[in-house]
């Protein structure tokens, strides 16, 4: 696997690549790929090769490059629970964090809330399931309810912030105006502005701000961890989980000296 990218380009070629492949072949390799895509509710192929080259790719870069954590594993996988899927569970890589690099990753990615008096409108499209709208809880408990709104737009089939020419500006105005002393906006509003850039702008729609729309909690997609970590070895997940079992004789020794493995 790649020591990291020479530069963006290349990454994104990867990431191109990895998008573009073609899953098919043998029906025994599209009923696997159909019961890992089915675990790992990524209910669309595109969604679930777009996570695996993120996985694969973005991920290796993050963990490999010298200039991010230079060959440092930040990640527990030990006594996580996965799936449903036995053959899946068993399978999985069980690898160990380094204490100091799940720390540095933590210190620069975890969402802490702490935004000073900025305003934040964050919209999100109701089926994404490359970043999950559960993801929201995380805002909407670490960002005052005065200094937030989380808006959902209800679409048919799933994208990535497939937000319309409309729905996209409608948020951006509602923004501009929010930080200039308007009030705050609410889901109805920005449903409301949205239209009014379709009917009167001539901005491409459509409008489907939902001001009642529920979001799955994250921890009903991802799996919480339970019990607890052993001292030391806190992954880059503020989720319990439960402890380590006793390495089995065939645990291996690390990549690169630095992670237990087992299978």
């Amino acid at each position: 696997m790649k020591a990291g990218w020479n530069n963006r380009q290349e990454q994104e070629n990867a990431l191109t690549y990895a998008d573009n492949r073609q899953w098919t072949g043998s029906i025994e390799g599209n009923l696997k790929l159909d019961a890992v895509t089915l675990t790992s509710l990524s209910a669309y192929q595109d969604f679930f090769v777009t996570n695996i080259a993120y996985a694969t790719y973005v991920m290796s870069d993050l963990v490999r490059a010298s200039d991010k954590l230079g060959d440092r594993n930040p990640f527990t996988t030990a006594g996580v629970d996965y799936s449903s899927d036995p053959e899946i569970e068993a399978n999985i890589l069980r690898i160990v964090a380094e204490p100091d690099a799940a720390a540095e990753l933590h210190a620069v990615s975890d969402f802490t809330g702490q935004v000073g008096d900025a305003k934040i409108i964050s919209m999100h499209t109701s089926k994404d399931q490359l970043v999950i709208p559960g993801n929201e809880n995380f805002v909407r408990d670490a960002v005052p309810a005065d200094q937030r709104t989380i808006a959902i737009v209800d679409e048919d089939n799933p994208t990535h912030c497939g937000f319309s020419d409309a729905e996209g500006l409608a948020g951006w105005e509602a923004l501009r105006a929010w930080k200039e002393g308007a009030p705050q906006p609410s889901v109805e509003d920005l449903q409301t502005q949205c239209e009014s850039l379709e009917s009167d702008a001539d901005v491409d729609g459509p409008c489907r701000f939902d001001p009642n729309a529920g979001i799955i909690p994250f921890d009903e997609i991802v799996r919480p961890r339970t019990g607890s970590a052993p001292p030391g070895q806190r992954g880059h997940s503020h989720h319990m989980r439960r402890a380590l079992p006793a390495p089995p004789n065939h645990t291996a020794s690390s990549l690169h000296d630095h992670a237990a493995l087992e299978r």
